[in-house]
């Protein structure tokens, strides 16, 4: 493992041109914030995508990208941000795609601005706390069970249902009686027009 000069961009794209490799051999990382929780790193094949309805199911709070405002806070160089020269004021834990597991001498950010590192290996040069599924699925996937292709098609969304719990009916105190006469909340829920359709209804000046 060594670090090179890397005057780049932030996107795997440079990357590759700077490297001569291809992109699955480029280790992304990506910072979240997670409710209640601070900063937490997803590290990824640089080829893939991230899910972030996974991220939010594995941690089981809400989640965001972290801003770059964020990022400086913590000590973090966007487009550089790996999991190794990580200095001790930076507090961060990291978490591995399950496709980082096998790829030998990936290149990745130094946590510095235009310098990269090369040929670095998990479980040499840095570690993960854990493992999951964190990979945005797309047409070029197989399936899980059967093995063959999945296919990716264009659709319009005609409408939405989202269940939102008691989490707002909670903060403002909204209940209702159940059958003992005991006071619960309400449990919320929202729906909605696609957006194709809405547009579609405000034209004709319809609500």
């Amino acid at each position: 493992m060594k670090e090179v000069p890397a005057v780049r961009g932030p996107s795997i794209i440079e990357g590759v041109k700077i490297h001569g490799v291809p992109a699955w051999k480029i280790l992304k990382t990506v910072v979240y914030e997670v409710e209640d929780t601070g900063l937490v790193c997803i590290c990824i094949r640089g080829d893939l995508h991230i899910n972030d309805m996974k991220v939010q199911k594995y941690f089981k709070k809400n989640v965001r990208t972290a801003s770059a405002e964020k990022l400086k806070e913590a000590g973090l160089v966007p487009g550089f941000i790996a999991p190794v020269n990580v200095t001790s004021k930076v507090k961060l834990s990291f978490i591995g795609d399950h496709s980082i597991k096998n790829v030998v001498n990936f290149v990745t950010g130094a946590n510095k601005k235009d310098v990269d590192t090369i040929n670095v290996n998990i479980g040499r040069d840095f570690t993960v706390a854990d493992f999951a599924d964190f990979v945005q699925v797309t047409g070029s996937f197989k399936c899980a069970k059967c093995g063959g292709n999945l296919g990716e098609f264009k659709a319009v969304e005609a409408g939405n249902i989202f269940k939102l719990g008691t989490k707002f009916t909670e903060a403002v105190g909204f209940t209702v009686p159940d059958r003992d006469q005991k006071q619960i909340p309400v449990v919320m829920g929202c729906y909605g027009i696609g957006k194709y359709q809405t547009r579609w209804d405000n034209r004709r000046g319809l609500p």
